[in-house]
C-alpha cells in the first residue's frame, strides 16, 4: 500500500472544486483518481480531511524461535492445532514453517525439517 496524499494536496484539490470546477477536471489537473477526489469531498463534509494514520510495523505475532521449539517438541500436531496454540491463522503458521524449512510428511503425519 502506498503513502497517503498529504493534507496540502487535499486542500488544493478541495479549493479547486470550491471555485466551481468539476470533480473529473480536478482529478485530471492534479493527476489523481476521480474516486479519490470524491472521497475527499465526502471527508471534508464530515470535517475530517486529514489522512488516516497507518499502523506501525510492530513486532511479529509469532516468536519464530518459540515456533521452532514447539514444532520440535510437538512434531505430530496438525497445522490447526499449532495455529490455535499461537492464536494466529493457519496460513501464518504455514508461511513460517516453510520459511524455516519444515515440510509436512503426509504418510507419517509429522513435521520435519528438510
Amino acid at each position: 500500500m502506498g503513502k497517503a496524499y498529504g493534507i496540502d494536496l487535499r486542500e488544493k484539490v478541495i479549493g479547486y472544486i470550491d471555485r466551481g470546477r468539476k470533480t473529473q477536471e480536478a482529478a485530471e489537473v492534479f493527476g489523481i483518481g476521480r474516486r479519490t477526489v470524491e472521497r475527499w469531498i465526502n471527508l471534508k463534509g464530515l470535517g475530517e480531511l486529514n489522512p488516516k494514520k497507518q499502523a506501525p510495523n510492530g513486532p511479529w505475532k509469532i516468536d519464530i524461535s518459540k515456533l521452532e521449539e514447539f514444532i520440535n517438541s510437538h512434531n505430530d500436531y496438525t497445522l490447526m492445532e499449532i495455529s490455535e496454540h499461537f492464536s494466529v491463522k493457519d496460513s501464518s503458521i504455514l508461511y513460517w514453517l516453510k520459511k524455516l524449512g519444515y515440510r509436512y510428511k503426509k504418510t507419517i503425519f509429522i513435521w520435519r525439517k528438510e
